[in-house]
């Protein structure tokens, strides 16, 4: 069973080996292995060439810098596998990892498995965060039920089948489109398994907060890919069925960008005038009142 894993790459000289190693080491080596170099500055695609050169497994695809989406898109187009699976250049799979998830696919017919995983902030500092709560521990694999606590990770956290994805869902942002791709692949998947076992190391020490910030999405680009994704679930027929998990996670994810907004403003980011953030502030907080209060916020009309 092939399974595709899709690695957007920029700037990531310094841990893209590390990277391309975690996946030489699978225990599940039945991989077709996707780098889309996405623009980098650095000394990226050189080294993916080296490696395309020693594995035939490896596709190195070089695009424009056109966003994470963009190049996750573009390795989605390609794909020969009947899985998928989404990595990012600067962190890496724990050995088990894909074959952990594939046989839970397998063995339930799942259209999508998500795993456990660990954030590496320093050598100190290890930190293991479970997608299955607490209570759920004990089990190591169960069937979700609900979007409020578990559909948020991002995708490296899941495997997906190929054919459970859809265009639409690589939104156009730079932040927050991986919460709404998997937002997308929830409602749309007939069956997801949640396994306790951690299959990835999420590098948290690559990550800065300031570099983060500048691609803080504008409160109206969200708002669209929300209300896309209302659109999608009212012609599915299923925004019924889902309302409560997804009013919840709206608020969640509109909160969430209210503090990155608050972020911007405190390091003094030039990423938006200082008049456009408050404007789009007072507007999230608006927006989250209504929710809160239970209104009908008219996102969508029905096709």
């Amino acid at each position: 069973m092939l399974v595709s894993v899709i690695i957007p790459v920029y700037n990531c000289e310094k841990t893209i080996e590390t990277l391309y190693h975690s996946l030489k080491n699978q225990t599940y080596q039945n991989l077709e292995i996707i780098f889309v170099e996405n623009g980098s500055t650095d000394h990226s695609y050189e080294i993916l060439k080296k490696i395309e050169a020693q594995d035939h497994r490896v596709k190195v695809l070089r695009e424009l810098q056109q966003g994470v989406s963009f190049a996750r898109k573009a390795g989605w187009k390609i794909a020969q596998g009947k899985y998928l699976y989404f990595a990012d250049g600067d962190d890496y799979i724990l050995p088990t990892g894909i074959e952990t998830l594939l046989k839970t696919a397998i063995e339930y017919q799942a259209d999508q498995v998500i795993g456990s995983y660990f954030c590496y902030h320093s050598e100190e500092c290890l930190e293991a965060s479970l997608i299955i709560s607490q209570k759920r521990k004990k089990y190591e694999t169960s069937q979700s039920t609900c979007m409020k606590t578990q559909y948020t990770p991002p995708l490296w956290a899941h495997l997906y089948k190929k054919a459970l994805i859809k265009e639409d869902f690589f939104v156009p942002l730079q932040q927050m489109e991986d919460h709404i791709f998997n937002w997308y692949t929830y409602i749309s998947s007939k069956k997801t398994m949640l396994v306790s076992k951690e299959v990835y190391l999420y590098n948290r020490q690559e990550q800065t907060s300031l570099s983060s910030l500048l691609h803080v999405p504008s409160y109206n680009d969200l708002r669209k890919c929300i209300s896309d994704f209302f659109q999608y679930c009212l012609n599915q027929n299923v925004l019924q069925q889902y309302e409560e998990d997804i009013h919840d996670l709206v608020i969640y994810r509109l909160k969430k960008l209210k503090q990155k907004y608050l972020e911007v403003l405190t390091e003094h980011v030039d990423i938006y005038s200082e008049d456009y953030i408050l404007k789009m502030m007072e507007e999230l907080e608006e927006m989250c009142q209504l929710l809160e209060n239970e209104q009908k916020v008219n996102f969508v009309k029905k096709r």
